[in-house]
């Protein structure tokens, strides 16, 4: 993903496309497919609330919060694969990572438990307790 705030970016998704020319306010991402998707003027506060100390998700796969999740807390989480298909709509700010953790499992109807820096999040049914 990438939002243009100021300035003029340019984007290659793949080797075989030509180059996308983003301005202030557009917004690309590129699929694990390599496919790019552009949307001009289009950036909104949320694009950017990490500069503010704020994580926010709209509807966001899980494997996109689990990356973010990762790296702005440099922890692992793990997402049982039966969870892994659903969608996050969250909103942290300077929270612990386990609190995270927390939230991110009842929103996926999940467990959670934290072993040093890795977070485990599963079935409900598996169990789990935080620490």
């Amino acid at each position: 993903r990438v939002v243009v705030s100021e300035g003029v970016v340019e984007v290659l998704a793949n080797s075989t496309n030509a180059a996308v020319t983003l301005r202030q306010g557009d917004r690309a991402s590129v699929t694990s497919t390599g496919t790019l998707s552009v949307q001009r003027a289009s950036l909104a506060a949320d694009d950017t609330a990490w500069t503010r100390g704020r994580l926010v998700f709209r509807d966001a796969p899980v494997a996109q919060v689990v990356a973010d999740v990762r790296r702005w807390y440099g922890i692992d989480v793990r997402v049982d694969s039966t969870l892994a298909g659903h969608r996050v709509s969250a909103e942290f700010e300077r929270n612990s990572a386990a609190d995270v953790g927390r939230v991110i499992a009842a929103l996926l109807g999940g467990g959670f438990r934290q072993e040093g820096s890795t977070l485990y999040i599963v079935p409900a049914s598996a169990g789990a307790t935080p620490k």
